[in-house]
This record gives C-alpha cells, sequence and structure tokens, in this order.
C-alpha cells in the first residue's frame, strides 16, 4: 500500500501596510523612503509567493485620515496582480495626520473574529 499524503491548504497572508504621513517622511537605510522599499517589498513578496501563498491587502488609514483601515483586497489566490496596482494607487493618497495603529489593529481583531465565526458555521 501506498503512504498517505497529508494535504495542506495554502496559507494566508494578510499585509498590513501603513500609508500615514510617515511612509513619505521618514526613509530607511538605502536611501529610498519606507512608502517605496514597502512598495518593492510587496512587489516581489507577492509575485515570488504567489503560487505558494494567497495575500490580501489591509491599509491603515482608510479610506482616509484617522480613519483605522480596512482589508482592500481579500486573501485569495494569485493576488499579486490585484494588490499590486492597488497600493501603488496610494503614493498620491497619502495622508499628513497622526494614525492611531491601535485603532487598526482592533479592526484587524474584528475581521478575523468574523471570518473565524463564517469559518465555524
Amino acid at each position: 500500500s501506498r503512504p498517505a499524503h497529508a494535504q495542506c491548504d495554502r496559507p494566508g497572508l494578510l499585509i498590513i501596510l501603513d500609508k500615514s504621513s510617515s511612509m513619505v517622511t521618514g526613509t530607511v537605510p538605502t536611501g529610498e523612503t519606507k512608502w517605496a522599499a514597502a512598495r518593492i517589498a510587496i512587489t516581489r513578496i507577492t509575485r515570488r509567493f504567489e503560487s505558494s501563498i494567497d495575500f490580501g491587502l489591509m491599509v491603515f488609514p482608510d479610506p482616509n485620515e484617522c480613519n483605522p483601515g480596512s482589508v482592500v483586497v481579500d486573501i485569495g489566490e494569485s493576488n499579486a496582480d490585484v494588490i499590486i496596482p492597488r497600493f501603488k494607487n496610494y503614493g498620491f493618497d497619502l495622508v499628513f495626520h497622526q494614525t492611531d495603529l491601535n485603532e487598526g489593529l482592533d479592526r484587524l481583531e474584528a475581521l478575523l473574529v468574523e471570518k473565524r465565526k463564517r469559518i465555524e458555521s
């Protein structure tokens, strides 16, 4: 008899992206803005791993100013072509207000609780 092979679901990864003003006013060691570095990293990661990881995108604040944030691309297969153009558009819509990270994380927690309830029912 043949050994049984485990079948696992693909992992899902929700990328949480800060689009506050600190992303364009601060830089990383390479000299790029945090925003440019995040765009490069997200593009590379989603392209490289989209065949083995389901990606989604949450941005905060969203839609603007001090709002807690929202999931703009649900976690799903082959989402690089959806995620990359979506976050690139934010480069022209950055806000210059302080962002409450706690509110964003509270919103994320609520989304995860809601998703778990749907899965369990």
